[in-house]
């Protein structure tokens, strides 16, 4: 039976400290039942109760389910955003996997910091994935299932209806005279899930009434497996680590194969990215820890990059390359180049260059830069007390006009290069983070750290926020 209080109390024990709860609501029977139990049970949540509704456009009577939706949100007086997102009908994995990504990239983009969106995923749900995976020959992380709370993004995601039984919602929405839309989608069998849901599970439960929740506690079993697995792994990926935290290749190359595949898996996922292919993961890792000492091996896949510098290998999150593109940002001032003034209606921005006062945060096109006072060692304090100059991009003299080119000199650009390798920023990184100068010497790479003749400790972190879509830190 669904019960909205112990449905409530469900979700307060997911998601105690959200500031916002917003349910994914398709106007379906499961999240339909979803909505209409935690309204009832509003007063008694953690935060205030919201909607999302992502319109996929893959059906003639999409925007009619969206007024569908806006409909019962507003006799319920809840707040619904609705998303209109456009799904990649040619995806190489199917329209299925597109719409998925889509939806979550919506919800994505409608979550603020430290939201929880609250899905209504059920046990023959978890059932259908824990089936579905195993066919696909997953391994412990799939063969998990599906997670009642993990973080997305700078949110989190509550399944609190994991533990009822669809028959229970059936019930629901039909005892409460409950509106809700059928998908066409959800009957076409021409989709794994959709074959899965009507022909194997009944099947499954004409034998085995308890199915369902046989296959929950299996899927529960693994995921308690692979909980200690990840212990044992969390060791080993602090082991391999550098001291600022990249795993090392030639701790790495210490282990066997099998080992050091599960530690970069490990600390892919601990970052955020889905990992590759196992086999694409097994021939790129390889190529990054025994290829040349001066060759570049990368590994790319469609969530992100890993590459080799020295010792060490980086997680890039976006595989494109990094550009900036020249926009003058009205929180910012470019400074005048010296011996050159500003005439009236002059951008400036050609110079590239930047006064900055370090009490505040400086603005600047692709991000902010911060300094902020740490225990650690970092640029000495005694250079906040004057305006110290950013150069963003860093090798301005490739942005000026020819009659100014010659001022960024064959020396600064030598300078520059012994700052990047003392402080080893990778090749890849050099353009994407603005560089510190003081009486004209390139002296601290944001992010990085500052050259030792210029540090103390205490220190201050100069850091650099890329804005979204941004460079990569």
């Amino acid at each position: 039976m669904l019960e909205p209080a112990r449905l409530a109390a469900q979700l307060n024990r997911l998601a105690p400290h959200a500031t916002g709860l917003r349910v994914g609501f398709s106007g379906g029977r499961d999240s339909t039942a979803l909505l209409h139990c935690l309204a009832r049970q509003r007063r008694q949540l953690s935060a205030e109760l919201s909607a999302i509704h992502v319109d996929h456009g893959l059906h003639a009577e999409s925007a009619n389910w969206a007024q569908h939706c806006q409909r019962f949100c507003s006799d319920l007086g809840i707040p619904l955003v609705v998303s209109a997102v456009q799904v990649d009908q040619n995806s190489h994995d199917g329209l299925e996997a597109a719409a998925r990504r889509a939806r979550y990239a919506a919800y994505t983009e409608a979550l603020e910091p430290g939201n929880c969106l609250i899905l209504a995923h059920h046990a023959d749900d978890q059932a259908e994935t824990f089936l579905l995976r195993a066919l696909r020959g997953g391994g412990l992380n799939t063969l998990s299932a599906i997670p009642p709370h993990r973080p997305l993004a700078k949110s989190t995601i509550a399944r609190p209806l994991l533990g009822v039984r669809a028959e229970d919602i059936d019930e629901y929405v039909h005892s409460n005279h409950l509106p809700w839309i059928d998908d066409p989608a959800n009957s076409e069998s021409s989709f794994d899930r959709v074959y899965i849901r009507q022909s194997v599970i009944p099947q499954l439960k004409r034998r085995w009434p308890d199915a369902a929740k046989r296959l929950n506690s299996s899927a529960a079993s693994i995921n308690r497996d692979r909980q200690l697995l990840n212990h044992y792994l969390d060791a080993d990926l602090r082991y391999v680590r550098a001291p600022r935290g990249y795993p090392s290749v030639c701790r790495l190359a210490e282990l066997n194969e099998q080992r050091r595949l599960a530690i970069v898996r490990r600390w892919l996922e601990c970052s955020g990215v889905r990992p590759p292919p196992r086999e694409h993961l097994i021939s790129g890792l390889h190529s990054l820890i025994y290829a040349a000492a001066d060759a570049n091996p990368v590994l790319t896949w469609a969530d992100a990059v890993v590459r080799r510098f020295r010792d060490h290998l980086y997680l890039c999150l976006d595989p494109r390359s990094n550009e900036h593109h020249n926009v003058l940002s009205g929180d910012a001032r470019p400074s005048p180049h010296p011996g050159q003034s500003m005439q009236a209606g002059q951008s400036g921005a050609l110079s590239n260059r930047w006064q900055w006062q370090p009490q505040e945060p400086l603005e600047l096109p692709g991000g902010t830069l911060e300094a902020r006072l740490s225990p650690a060692r970092g640029l000495d304090p005694r250079y906040l007390r004057s305006n110290l100059e950013v150069r963003w991009p860093p090798n301005s003299a490739a942005h000026l006009p020819a009659q100014l080119a010659d001022e960024d000199s064959k020396r600064d650009t030598r300078r520059r290069k012994r700052l990047y390798q003392s402080l080893a920023v990778p090749p890849w990184e050099r353009s994407s983070k603005p560089l510190i100068y003081i009486d004209g010497k390139p002296v601290a790479v944001a992010g990085f750290g500052c050259d030792n003749r210029y540090s103390s400790r205490p220190g201050v972190r100069i850091l650099w926020f890329p804005d979204k879509g941004a460079a990569n830190k």
